[in-house]
């Protein structure tokens, strides 16, 4: 039906990325990287509130329509980080850190 994913100390949110990756949709905490990884991509909800998580798993379970949208926005959004991209981004960090070392 979806990940429910209630961390609320995530530094990246690859799990998340993973489940919309392959037509999951994601329930995420609004904490952490999670808001700028998982951007409208998700559903939120308190890490703290049950009820919350209850209502967006309902909503999901009982609306195709959301799974739908949810689904195709998720692999839109996933589909934003490559690896090849993320490591040609952390190289040029990397090379310009050294070059500007004496």
């Amino acid at each position: 039906m979806c990940l429910a994913f209630p961390s609320t100390t995530e530094g990246f949110g690859l799990p998340p990325l993973e489940a919309m990756a392959v037509g999951c949709p994601a329930i995420v905490a609004p904490q952490g990287a999670l808001p700028e990884v998982c951007g409208e991509a998700a559903l939120y909800a308190d890490a703290d509130d049950a009820d919350a998580w209850v209502e967006a798993i309902a909503a999901l379970a009982e609306n195709p329509g959301l799974r739908g949208r949810m689904r195709a926005l998720g692999r839109v959004q996933a589909g934003r980080y490559r690896w090849a991209e993320s490591a040609r981004l952390l190289l040029d960090i990397i090379q310009d850190v050294a070059a500007r070392t004496p």
